[in-house]
């Protein structure tokens, strides 16, 4: 499944040829890689999702799901408004699901700020961070964790060009 807003103006070469795409056109796709997905599901995380940047933790989760792994993670997600919350249904199943999910949401303009982080994550050192949504917020929260002392080695980024 794809995941994605379309504007005609300024949209990706990526997105455009996705579009032009028909019923029954091929489309040729590979397992997940990359640096942002979960090797290793016995460790505790933290997702901090900025609007549509929760796409890449609807996919780990969903993965996570299938192979019954969902164990200890607190999701963040930010988004400006509470009927833009793209996966919701999704997601809340998922938190009564699993006991080991905790989803908070959080409607407002602002990101994920140090006293929400303190107030949601009583374990900080022992957690690892993923961060995904527009570039202004992944590395606002990233500079968050930095001054909570949180290790650069537990803090994996994945930037959403294109939105703010």
């Amino acid at each position: 499944m794809l995941t994605t807003r379309y504007l005609n103006q300024g949209s990706s070469s990526f997105k455009k040829a996705l579009f032009a795409k028909e019923p029954g056109d091929l489309v040729e796709a590979s397992d997940v890689r990359g640096k942002f997905i979960i090797e290793e599901s016995n460790q505790k995380y933290v997702f901090i999702a900025g609007g549509i940047g929760i796409t890449p933790f609807y996919s780990i989760l969903l993965d996570l799901e299938n192979r019954k792994k969902i164990k200890d993670i607190i999701l963040i997600y930010s988004n400006k408004k509470k009927e833009n919350v793209v996966f919701r249904d999704t997601l809340d199943r998922l938190n009564k699901k699993f006991p080991g999910l905790t989803m908070i949401y959080l409607f407002s303009p602002q990101h994920c700020d140090k006293e929400l982080i303190q107030e949601s994550v009583s374990d900080i050192q022992s957690r690892i961070f993923y961060l995904s949504g527009p570039i202004r917020m992944v590395k606002s929260v990233e500079k968050v964790l930095q001054e909570l002392q949180v290790d650069k080695s537990k803090i994996k980024k994945d930037y959403i060009p294109g939105y703010e």
